[in-house]
């Protein structure tokens, strides 16, 4: 699965990817893209999980209208320092009216989400989990 990294096109392609970075060490990172090119972007992870005979049939997570926060990950020793809100800014930077992610229950990251203005929009389900599916409109936090 690395592969897809380096290649464009799908949803864990580096373009996709943006770091933050203090004197070449890695803060945090923030995997998002347009919740219009879900669809496309998983198409390329469902045909390797189907090479390999497993289920490729998962639902694609975001929402046309919206950029979607697929990973947000900030290292333990850059909580608290505002890394995740500036990754969460970037997101809101690409001209779509709203930001979307979802958050599984218990996940202390929606303190974070919550004080960056994002709201519960949907409760939706996926893998057999449920997720808060939170928006933030751009220029409401």
């Amino acid at each position: 699965m690395l592969d897809f990294f380096t290649r464009p096109g799908n949803r864990l392609s580096h373009q996709n990817i943006w770091i933050a970075v203090r004197v070449g060490e890695a803060l945090g990172l923030l995997l998002g893209y347009a919740g219009a090119d879900s669809e496309a972007l998983d198409e390329p992870l469902r045909a390797r999980l189907r090479e390999r005979n497993l289920p490729g049939d998962f639902l694609s997570e975001g929402h046309p209208g919206e950029w979607y926060v697929d990973t947000l990950a900030v290292t333990p020793a850059a909580r608290g320092h505002g890394v995740g809100a500036r990754l969460l800014h970037e997101a809101a930077a690409h001209g779509l009216g709203r930001v979307g992610l979802l958050v599984e229950y218990g996940n202390r990251a929606v303190r974070l989400y919550r004080c960056e203005g994002f709201v519960v929009q949907e409760k939706r389900t996926l893998g057999g989990h449920t997720y808060d599916h939170m928006v933030r409109r751009v220029g409401s936090a």
